[in-house]
Order: C-alpha cells, then structure tokens, then sequence
C-alpha cells in the first residue's frame, strides 16, 4: 500500500510539473533524487547528481552535466531524514552551496519536521510547507499517478535527448522504482 505524506505530496508536485515541462520545453524537467543514498559517498552534490541521473536513468554523464549546467531539472530531494545522522548537516550544507553556486535555483527538498528541526544547519529556502497525511484513498489514487508520471518521464528524457537516450523498458522500470518505487511500503 502507498505511503501518505510528505512523499506522496511531492510524487504529486512532481506530475503537475512535469505536465508543464511537456507543455513547454523552457520549463525545467522535475527529477527525484533519493538523498538518503547521498551519504554513503558524500561528494559534492553535483557531482552525486550527475550519476544518480546517469545510474537511474542511463542518461549520458555529459548529458547530465550539461542539464544541469543549462538549469534543465528541476530538484526533488526526498529523504533528507533518511541521510546518516553523522551526515545530515553536511548535506544540508552541500544543498546550500548548490543553490548558492546555480543563482538559488529553485528546488523542493523533504524531511521529516522533527528530524529538520534538529540539525544545527538550515536550509536557505524562501518558505517551508508541513504536511499533513493525506487519506489511503489519496494515497492509492497518488501511486497511479506516480506509475503513469515514470513513464511519462522516461520519454520526455527520451524526447530531450533527440533519441539518444531511448525509453527503454528498462529506463522506464528505472523511472518508476526509483523515483516512485519509495512510495510503496
């Protein structure tokens, strides 16, 4: 079943966004990124997003970085509670030197309140949003949507790409475990 919550809200803010970035292409793509895996290596964030977009999407390592450079994503760091404590603050700092470093490039980071409000670093965002659960009805209609949005996803990067990145079963599967497959429990 679904999870309800902060997840849920953002696979939510994710679909809407990337229905404008099919619309028009000079809207930014809304990519997911699990940050709890960030700390294993803890790099700084670029070079972390670059090949988490490269291993769980097969796009390009120089395709990355050019999207990333150019402002073609749009952020979504999920899991900030998830990062190793020894780490959390670290990472915050890294988010904060990305956006410092790319004109304070607008993005969408989750973490549990409780385990936000207790790092010693914050993040320099223009607002923050508390979510309540969401019902398990919502929550069950959310993970459809977030089933159609991977693969949804898999061709706007396919289409970005001028094919040279294919929408391939296996990006599209990629697509779906990895940005949405968290929201099964």
């Amino acid at each position: 079943m679904p999870r309800i919550g902060k997840t849920a809200l953002l696979l939510e803010l994710a679909d809407k966004l990337l229905s404008r970035a099919e619309q028009n292409s000079d809207h930014p793509i809304p990519v997911i990124f699990n940050l709890s895996s960030w700390s294993a290596q803890r790099r700084p964030l670029v070079e972390w997003l670059v090949d988490e977009l490269h291993t769980a999407y097969d796009v390009p390592l120089a395709i990355g970085k050019t999207w990333f450079e150019n402002g073609k994503l749009l952020l979504f760091l999920d899991e900030l509670d998830k990062v190793a404590l020894e780490h959390r603050a670290k990472c915050v700092q890294e988010i904060n030197a990305y956006r410092s470093a790319h004109g304070f490039v607008p993005l969408v980071v989750c973490s549990r309140a409780a385990n936000y409000a207790a790092l010693p670093v914050k993040l320099r965002l223009h607002g923050a949003i508390e979510v309540k659960p969401h019902s398990k009805i919502a929550s069950r209609k959310l993970y459809l949507s977030a089933l159609i949005t991977s693969i949804a996803a898999a061709f706007v990067i396919g289409f970005l790409t001028g094919g040279r990145v294919q929408a391939t079963p296996r990006l599209r599967s990629a697509a779906f475990r990895r940005l949405y497959g968290s929201t099964i429990t």
